[in-house]
């Protein structure tokens, strides 16, 4: 059952509302998944491949299930992101010690070099959005945002079954 009472409004407003928010927030996500797309065109690169990249930085060589545990990518779609990460330079396979058959990908320096560009660049525009927003206002959105998630998840028919 809905609860009638949202923080003195009418139903109606409260309603109104929070749709446009979950529209705006849709859309927005939509414009950033274009942005990153632009941002690393110039490197052939797509987001998962990116992702791929940060995670074998920070984490250094990883076997493909290792790296698909990692991201939260299948052991398939981790195979075929190393691939195409390999046929770019960006990564190599390195023998594994602990494993005679799975071998390792390891970044290159071209992949190092090509990371630190994109996120020099992704940098340069979270600063131009920050500079835009401003902190206090981020934050507050931020907490918006993170009672809208919980809240979503306690929803029957969202995300919940039952």
């Amino acid at each position: 059952m809905v609860n009638n009472k949202m923080d003195g409004e009418r139903p109606v407003v409260g309603l109104l509302a929070t749709g446009s928010l979950v529209r705006r927030i849709m859309a927005l996500g939509q414009a950033m998944r274009e942005q990153e797309a632009a941002l690393l065109r110039p490197w052939g690169l797509t987001p998962g491949q990116r992702d791929a990249l940060v995670t074998l930085r920070a984490k250094g060589p990883l076997t493909a299930s290792a790296l698909a545990r990692a991201r939260g990518f299948s052991r398939q779609n981790a195979r075929v992101l190393v691939s195409a990460l390999l046929r770019k330079g960006f990564v190599r396979l390195v023998d594994n010690p602990g494993h005679r058959r799975a071998r390792l990908a390891e970044i290159t320096p071209a992949g190092g070099e090509a990371l630190q560009e994109i996120m020099h660049a992704e940098g340069e525009v979270l600063a131009r959005l920050a500079a835009a927003v401003g902190g206090a206002e981020a934050r507050s959105a931020l907490a918006t945002l993170d009672r809208l998630g919980a809240a979503m998840e306690r929803a029957p028919g969202m995300n919940n079954p039952g």
